[in-house]
């Protein structure tokens, strides 16, 4: 039954229960009114007095965890037309506490009154929130000619509930032959029983990052020239985000935070690349690794709001999705990098009349200023069809497709970034089974497109490409399986796959 449904019955039981619940503030005095009165219009939606608030299903989630997110209180006058009563329902689906949430309403002690009852059914909070496999493509250092395939595994944990408290724990580790990240988050949307939350995330990675595909020539500071594969960058980043948040309404959230890194990086002293849709209109550029070598501070502020109208979390059949990041690194902070980053992504689902779910998103990122290469936008997020950022760590060298034979076969950490795509998604199964592992599986269909560059491509475009084909745009698409578990919400797509193959992705 959908929410609707559910918020049309909850009024037509308060409709067949007035025969014996006092009539609305405004039909109270009905008899006292002026027979002028009765031609003034008058406010004919239902309302009653709460007389108080019962939960009731939750085994493991205090109550007043649970009472943080209604804000109906004894003594308030209850509108059951109100939307911001059904939002409740979603607010409380929004933690990811609970497999469903019901609002209904019981008689009070006397007439006029009603109870309003908060029937939750929890759901497993000690989740596995990401599990990725696979193989890449890299090389060990600048000098090497030919990559090499190597496994990669990562994995994330967390308990989002714990001990019923309302707190946020996690844990996160990547690891592959020549890179290893580890991060840890807490979150306490609560702290010290005010409506701030307390937030913070360690992290520590020891990675390293490929520049170019294909002949590559680089200079190390002692003068030696080597030529090779890519450019190799190791380094290593420790530090974390310290912040709070606060809900600004049923449906919005504002999170602000504090970014401190210790950076330590070693890179070739100077180095070039080949890029071109072929040999006879390649042409030779520097390569910008986006690093200071050796050590470097990074330290600014984070922004984030949030407006999230899901009926659900995990697989959602409607409402919308909105959120706007902002990064912002100052030497005034004592950075030694200077840059904002601006993101917006948006996501919005509809359930079609014959019960198929269509989602519409669209994504837009700006970098302005000399941002560190790993806070710029990689093409393996925009693509799904090559391996994607892990804890921020790239495992694989390789360009990614170039379907439409434009320039973004070029384009792999740029400043520049959007999108848009729609996902088909059809009901395979749901469990009415509190205790059932599997809640729910759907199948799934992606398109989209999405555009990469920098600023200094917009004014002059890679030698070679010329009409539409300097646009740095392309196709992307998935397709597979999304299962919403007790143990989490998985998705087993062609995507997952791609890192399993070894072909050259220029060869497409």
């Amino acid at each position: 039954m959908t929410s609707l449904r559910r918020g049309a019955l909850l009024a037509a039981w308060v409709a067949a229960t007035a025969a014996w619940v006092v009539p609305p503030a405004h039909a109270q005095d009905e008899a006292t009114e002026d027979e002028d009165a009765e031609e003034q219009p008058r406010d004919e939606r239902i309302r009653y007095v709460v007389e108080r608030v019962v939960i009731r299903g939750n085994r493991t989630t205090r109550d007043r965890v649970i009472r943080r997110y209604v804000p109906i209180r004894a003594g308030d006058v209850l509108d059951v037309e109100d939307p911001a009563v059904e939002l409740i329902r979603y607010r409380l689906l929004g933690t990811g506490w609970f497999r469903d949430v019901r609002l209904a309403l019981a008689r009070g002690s006397r007439r006029g009154r009603v109870i309003l009852r908060v029937e939750v059914e929890e759901r497993n909070t000690l989740v596995v929130q990401g599990v990725s496999v696979g193989l890449s493509s890299d090389v060990s250092a600048t000098a090497d000619e030919n990559a090499d395939l190597s496994a990669y595994g990562a994995v994330d944990v967390g308990e989002t509930n714990l001990l019923g408290l309302g707190v946020s724990l996690s844990a996160a580790a990547a690891i592959s032959e020549r890179q290893q990240g580890y991060r840890l988050r807490y979150s306490d949307r609560a702290f010290a029983g005010s409506q701030a939350s307390l937030n913070a995330t360690l992290l520590f990675n020891d990675a390293r990052d490929y520049f170019g595909d294909r002949d590559v020539r680089a200079t190390s500071c002692a003068g030696e020239e080597v030529e090779g594969a890519s450019a190799v960058v190791a380094y290593t980043r420790a530090g974390g985000v310290f912040g709070t948040g606060l809900d600004l309404g049923v449906s919005t959230r504002l999170e602000l935070g504090y970014r401190l890194e210790l950076l330590d990086a070693s890179l070739p002293c100077a180095a070039s690349r080949t890029r071109g849709p072929d040999d006879t209109d390649a042409e030779v550029v520097p390569i910008d690794f986006g690093i200071l070598r050796g050590r470097s501070v990074l330290s600014g502020l984070t922004l984030d709001l949030s407006f999230d109208r899901r009926d659900v979390p995990a697989l959602p059949s409607r409402g919308i999705f909105v959120r706007f990041t902002a990064d912002a690194f100052s030497n005034l902070l004592g950075s030694d990098y200077d840059f904002a980053r601006l993101q917006v992504a948006a996501s919005g689902w509809l359930r079609l009349p014959w019960g198929h779910v269509l989602e519409v998103r669209g994504f837009l990122g700006a970098v302005l200023g000399r941002a560190p290469f790993f806070f710029r936008f990689f093409v393996g997020d925009q693509s799904d069809l090559i391996p994607n950022r892990i804890l921020d760590l790239t495992f694989d060298r390789r360009p990614a497709p170039d379907f439409l034979g434009t320039a973004v076969a070029e384009m792999r950490y740029e400043d520049l970034a959007g999108s848009v795509g729609l996902e088909y998604r059809m009901r395979l199964h749901r469990s009415g089974n509190p205790g059932a592992a599997i809640y729910g599986v759907d199948a799934y269909l992606g398109v989209g497109l999405y555009a990469l560059g920098s600023r200094s491509d917009i004014r002059l475009a890679p030698a070679g490409y010329v009409g539409l084909s300097r646009i740095p745009l392309d196709l992307t698409f998935d397709l597979g399986l999304k299962a919403d578990t007790s143990l989490g919400v998985f998705r087993f797509g062609l995507s997952n796959l791609i890192g399993f193959f070894p072909f050259s992705q220029r060869d497409l």
